[in-house]
């Protein structure tokens, strides 16, 4: 109600999972830099966005200055990244503002101290795979991965080990970190 009371046109929004995955809107926007225009409209209207969580944090990844101006943002939780936590923000000169992406908004409670060690999980993803001699291709890293965030399955956040190997082929593995 807010946004639509704001903006000079009604908003367009795509919602999934009580998320926004994608949204229009022609309304004022404030900070210096587009950044902060992007970040400023979300804590505006944070109620829409569902960003209500004190250890849920965005940061911006990048900015794309142009006729079209680009935000990217990603999320966090307690330091680590959420995949496929991200959200675009689009900032053209006539005033509109476009979002699209997911971001993680179940209620978050996680201890994100792993039970498992990094070669614990490259043990059990080996052994999935049936080739020992797996190489890590990369280093693994804890993320906080939540299916809801790539389809409409309820929320169901997980601390994980994110690794990829190379077998007989290039794989991407996410093992439960408790």
């Amino acid at each position: 109600e807010a946004l639509t009371a704001a903006s000079s046109s009604m908003p367009i929004v795509s919602i999934a999972n009580g998320f926004p995955r994608s949204l229009t809107a022609h309304t004022s926007l404030e900070g210096g830099t587009p950044a902060q225009q992007a970040l400023t409209f979300l804590r505006t209207y944070q109620d829409l966005y569902l960003l209500d969580s004190p250890d849920l944090e965005l940061g911006v990844e990048d900015v794309q200055e142009g006729p079209l101006t680009v935000v990217t943002l990603f999320q966090t939780y307690r330091g680590l990244p959420v995949y496929g936590g991200e959200l675009t923000v689009t900032l053209p000169p006539d005033g509109s503002l476009t979002t699209i992406g997911e971001l993680l908004t179940a209620n978050v409670d996680l201890d994100v101290a792993p039970g498992l060690t990094e070669g614990e999980a490259l043990a059990l993803v080996r052994a999935h795979l049936g080739e020992p001699a797996a190489a890590p291709a990369g280093h693994a890293r804890l993320v906080i991965y939540d299916p809801s965030l790539f389809d409409t399955t309820a929320p169901e956040p997980h601390l994980a080990w994110q690794l990829r190997v190379n077998a007989a082929a290039p794989w991407e593995y996410f093992v439960e970190a408790h």
